[in-house]
């Protein structure tokens, strides 16, 4: 099972890495987050944005909005790889 984390979209990096405040961790998590971090989406859910990841689009769309992250993996960078679902 994934390490599920869940927080507020601080910034847009690119059209798929985001920067988020981290407010709440599941509880069967395996390993422990930052207060921010950042995340490459492996995949979202949010219509909108299916097939067109320019940057002002995602900025406009997640921007301060509250998103739960599916944990991947961490990318050799310290970047999470995760599926994001906006709430």
């Amino acid at each position: 099972m994934a390490d599920t984390i869940w927080g507020q979209v601080r910034n847009v990096l690119a059209a798929d890495m985001l920067e988020i405040r981290v407010t709440r961790e599941g509880t069967s998590n395996r390993f422990q987050y930052g207060p921010l971090e950042t995340i490459c989406i492996d995949s979202i859910s949010l219509p909108e944005l299916a097939g067109n990841p320019a940057v002002d689009l995602v900025q406009n769309k997640l921007r301060n909005k509250e998103v739960r992250c599916s944990i991947q993996r961490r990318n050799q960078g310290g970047v999470l790889v995760a599926d994001l679902s906006v709430l």
